[in-house]
């Protein structure tokens, strides 16, 4: 019995080990960036930068010590990436149209991401976002069709440019709820900002405010 708990104890701390080897993980990109010095060169890092890297499948697992942009246009209509997560929050700023028309990507975890730009995830598969940044620019999740839950509770004053635009969620036709700042309540002459107003009244979506 003692030896099975050792073993069990030995297992439990290899796989503990190997777990925090790693912070980001891109999925779907394994065959295109191999190498770290690749990645470093992908994401404008420094060499040295990303002290871990391993190809799992089709993913990339790698550790990275700094924070970051995701710069514009990076992955747009990169067709076969379908996640990118930076659990240890890594990702500062998300640039315009970087994500735009990745058909295939489905999963983000980029909760350091304070900036959001424009177009940034439009066209993407993603079901479900969560984001804690303060600033999310115009069309950001635009034509994202089975997008059915957006969290941005941290906006500081409007969705996409101004309080009277409505394109950020043109598209969502599946759009079921909207996790806001209470700001996005009275931005707009004392009533709602526009893409808040588009996904309530246009397309039915719940809006919950914080």
């Amino acid at each position: 019995i003692i030896m099975s708990i050792n073993i069990f104890l030995r297992r439990r701390a290899l796989l503990s080990n190997t777990v925090s080897l790693y912070n980001t993980v891109i999925g779907g990109q394994g065959t295109i960036t191999t190498t770290a010095g690749a990645l470093e060169s992908l994401l404008g890092l420094t060499s040295g930068d990303v002290s871990y890297f391993n190809i799992n499948g089709n993913d990339i697992e790698a550790k990275i010590d700094v924070d970051y942009t995701l710069t514009n246009s990076l992955f747009k209509n990169n067709t076969t990436i379908t996640s990118y997560k930076d659990t240890d929050e890594h990702v500062v700023e998300i640039e315009d149209q970087c994500f735009r028309n990745a058909t295939n990507a489905n999963d983000f975890l980029l909760l350091g991401a304070l900036i959001i730009g424009t177009l940034v995830f439009r066209n993407t598969a993603i079901t479900t976002i969560t984001l804690n940044a303060t600033s999310i620019g115009s069309n950001a999740v635009r034509d994202c069709g089975s997008l059915v839950t957006f969290d941005a509770r941290f906006t500081t004053s409007t969705l996409g440019n101004n309080s009277l635009d409505n394109n950020v969620f043109l598209g969502c036709t599946s759009l079921a709820t909207v996790n806001c700042a209470l700001v996005l309540e009275t931005n707009n002459a004392g009533g709602r900002d526009g893409d808040i107003a588009y996904a309530e009244d246009t397309l039915g979506a719940t809006i919950n405010y914080f």
